[in-house]
């Protein structure tokens, strides 16, 4: 391994693939300092290329928030109620993105 290599840790490199890859092919990816915008089977680029959804308001909803919150019963069983109502919603969303995105690129295709 080269000196200027930099590991970069598990966290970081999950955060890149849109399904779970083996080990080796996201340390290779990073190890020759791709950009992640570029290679195509990851997040970053799908966010770019416009196929996933970015700006949502359900995604704000998984936000890491690194508050500590006193334990009460009542609350973790409305945040598990939320988060299941919010999870249905943020797949009726993406189902609607995708409808809408595979409509327009099947009017392009009829155009050309």
């Amino acid at each position: 391994m080269p000196k200027s290599f930099v590991f970069a840790p598990p966290k970081l490199q999950v955060r890149f693939c849109r399904t779970h890859f083996s080990f080796e092919l996201i340390t290779g990816v990073i190890r020759m300092k791709r950009n992640p915008r570029k290679v195509r089977w990851t997040k970053a680029f799908r966010k770019a290329a416009g196929k996933e959804m970015t700006i949502d308001a359900t995604i704000d909803f998984e936000k890491r928030r690194n508050v500590p919150v006193r334990y009460d019963r009542e609350l973790v069983q409305t945040t598990i109620k939320a988060m299941k109502r919010i999870g249905e919603i943020k797949q009726r969303r993406e189902h609607a993105f995708w409808k809408q995105r595979q409509g327009s690129l099947h009017a392009q295709s009829f155009h050309h």
